[in-house]
């Protein structure tokens, strides 16, 4: 996957769980790349979703774009995060047991994620991200972004 689409789904997904009120662990059903940078995030538990959300989320989208900041990663032992994060750091989808390391990447008090893709340095290198369709079933609970 690109190191643009990825520190992407970050600042989107930061910004989705500020405006839905949502935990950051689990709530990220599936993500998939499309051509280019282009890709789609879809979270679960979402009751409802607004226009005035879809503003919210848009606003907050483009502040976290020009305020540059920096993504950190790091790599320690699963039973540590955990310890530290709980499953803060994890999609909807269960890691195998059998990983014993996380790699994490941080945007500070934004999003934390356990993940094996490259992201770029910050997030002003993605120079704008553009929302281009939304989604949501309220029968399945979903967001699709």
């Amino acid at each position: 996957r690109s190191p643009f689409f990825d520190a992407a789904l970050h600042v989107l997904k930061g910004a989705l769980v500020s405006v839905l009120r949502l935990p950051t662990g689990r709530t990220t059903a599936s993500v998939k790349q499309g051509k280019g940078h282009a890709g789609r995030i879809i979270l679960n538990s979402v009751q409802s979703f607004s226009d005035e959300q879809r503003s919210a989320l848009v606003r907050l989208v483009q502040e976290k774009v020009r305020e540059d900041a920096p993504f950190r990663a790091w790599r320690m032992s699963r039973a540590e995060a955990e310890g530290l994060y709980g499953e803060t750091m994890y999609d909807a989808f269960k890691v195998p047991d059998s990983v014993t390391e996380l790699r994490l990447v941080n945007l500070e008090r934004w999003n934390l994620n356990a993940q094996v893709n490259p992201v770029l340095k910050s997030t002003g290198y993605l120079t704008r991200l553009e929302i281009t369709k939304t989604k949501h079933s309220a029968s399945k609970r979903e967001l699709e972004v």
